[in-house]
């Protein structure tokens, strides 16, 4: 059998690839994920010749991964393999490319949607002047992300605005803290003085005990325990939901305001947006009532910013 050309191996060009795409203005979360979809692929092709592989092997496997339950991860191994074998294409390595005829792999939603009366008991239930009770206020008047929630900082907030880079897109923010969420009579600025009477001293507005900021994996487990102590149906195949879906309640109850929530949530594209206005079935069965004014909001592009 003839020896397989060490260069032509889908191995070979993943290396080559990676420097490609650590050449382009991307962060390194993005990288580091872009990381973790090659891995399944050269897992799975390695050792093949590139110009070797097939639509259909390329859909078996991301169908394979699918069936383990991660159908997010198989879409995007599906994305990353489009754009592989597009440089692979350009470079002559490859005559076409193969992921382009495999069919998109649509995720099942598995995590269900946070309602205002589910956030509102766990709010009454977490105890007065604790970090949990601030981080729930915080979460959903400012609809910032668990990221951001942790370096938020008082000297944030200038001339009247919470200023808020965003580390996931490194989108600049301006929010007023004059923003009142209707919905609990709460203002932005109320949530950051509750949580300055709190701090003792520290510059972020949800510190660790030692006044140091808190790493998100903390504001993750702080909202566990307060979702353990309320009850939250779920259908079958779900999860309960996590601190992101404050952030998706926090867009469905200001978009009913009339609020800007593209441009408070930070999204580049309308179609994101959407998609946290999306009640994944909570309000099935309801009547909805006509409003006879409504702002002319998220229309227009389509795309996604994800």
């Amino acid at each position: 059998m003839e020896a397989i050309a060490p260069e032509r191996t889908l191995s070979a060009w993943i290396v080559t690839y990676k420097k490609i795409i650590s050449e382009r203005e991307v962060k390194p979360k993005t990288l580091q994920d872009k990381g973790l979809w090659l891995g399944y692929l050269e897992a799975a092709f390695g050792n093949r010749i590139i110009d070797s592989i097939m639509p259909f092997e390329l859909a078996a496997m991301a169908k394979k991964v699918a069936e383990t339950g991660k159908q997010t991860a198989a879409r995007r191994i599906i994305i990353e393999a489009k754009d592989l074998f597009y440089e692979a294409l350009l470079n002559g390595l490859v005559f076409r490319n193969p992921a382009d005829s495999v069919r998109p792999i649509k995720p099942k939603i598995k995590r269900r949607r946070l309602t205002l009366e589910s956030w509102q008991d766990m709010y009454a239930l977490a105890p007065n002047g604790s970090i949990q009770r601030r981080m729930l206020l915080l979460s959903l008047v400012s609809a910032q992300r668990r990221a951001d929630l942790c370096t938020a900082r008082f000297a944030d907030v200038q001339d009247g605005h919470l200023h808020v880079i965003q580390q996931k897109t490194g989108r600049h923010i301006r929010i007023p803290t004059t923003l009142r969420l209707d919905a609990i009579d709460v203002s932005l600025q109320d949530a950051i003085e509750e949580c300055r009477l709190a701090a003792k001293g520290s510059p972020y507005m949800l510190p660790m005990r030692k006044g140091n900021q808190s790493p998100p994996h903390r504001l993750t487990n702080l909202f566990s325990e307060c979702r353990k102590t309320v009850t939250i149906s779920v259908d079958s195949g779900q999860s309960l939901p996590s601190l992101h879906e404050v952030r998706s309640l926090a867009e469905r109850l200001y978009r009913h305001q009339g609020v800007d929530t593209q441009t408070l949530l930070g999204h580049k594209f309308p179609r994101t947006t959407n998609l946290y206005n999306d009640d994944r079935g909570l309000s099935a069965g309801e009547w909805k009532t006509v409003r006879l004014q409504m702002p002319n909001m998220h229309s227009g592009d389509h795309r996604s910013d994800s």
